[in-house]
């Protein structure tokens, strides 16, 4: 990305600044985690680290709980903006479907993925790897979970994320099978890990919908009702 030499303007609620880097205009909001930016000449579809947004446009899922509401927002914010991108070198610069991954910061200095998470339009999501803003996104859903904002308030369910990748044969938990016994417990609930596999990997999960707290701290991304199997 091309510097530039003006200074970035700074955020009114967090006194942080913009990354340094051109302007560019937001030509599509696909839905509330999807956008679209002009580049170079060129449509660049963009899916923002960090965030997830109730599915709208999926062609093989209904369109689900609050997820007009957070399309509508995206669009308020983004529709005819300009905006930064920021990229995370943990996350790679592509998808698997080509899609850049990045934040987007707005001009008026806030970072898009955040504002969206913290008024409840959107969930923190980690897909793989912890990122840079992940305990920033958490801690502002978190905020939006105790205020009941958005959809923590509209929704009946917590939501369900979806997987960043669609599994074609998903995963089915296995019938009373017996949680596994930490190498390391230390109190009643396991430790929270920033991800299935680092909890695996010290001798955590599996965790069932309905029978373990630890269920809710991670991502069910095929919608089988376990998480961190091994």
């Amino acid at each position: 990305m091309a510097a530039t030499r003006s200074a970035a303007p700074a955020a009114a609620a967090t006194g942080t600044q913009t990354p340094e880097g051109e302007w560019l205009p937001v030509v599509d909001v696909v839905d509330g985690d999807t956008i679209k930016v002009r580049r170079g000449g060129e449509a660049v579809t963009l899916r923002l680290i960090g965030m997830d947004t109730p599915e709208t446009v999926h062609p093989n899922m209904p369109v689900e709980c609050y997820g007009p509401e957070a399309s509508r927002k995206a669009h308020e914010l983004l529709d005819a903006a300009s905006v930064r991108l920021e990229f995370d070198p943990s996350q790679g610069r592509l998808d698997k479907y080509g899609r850049t991954l990045a934040y987007v910061w707005m001009r008026d200095g806030r970072l898009f993925n955040e504002v969206m998470i913290r008024q409840g339009f959107a969930e923190e999501y980690t897909y793989d790897a912890a990122y840079k803003y992940q305990a920033r996104f958490r801690a502002a859903e978190q905020a939006a979970r105790a205020a009941g904002a958005g959809l923590w308030g509209a929704c009946s369910t917590k939501p369900t994320t979806k997987p960043a990748e669609p599994k074609p044969q998903p995963k089915r938990p296995k019938p009373q099978e017996p949680k596994k016994q930490p190498k390391n417990p230390g109190g009643d609930l396991d430790p929270r890990f920033s991800t299935c596999k680092e909890a695996i990997a010290h001798g955590y999960g599996p965790y069932y919908r309905g029978k373990d707290p630890e269920y809710d701290w991670y991502r069910d991304a095929d919608g089988d009702g376990v998480v961190c199997e091994s």
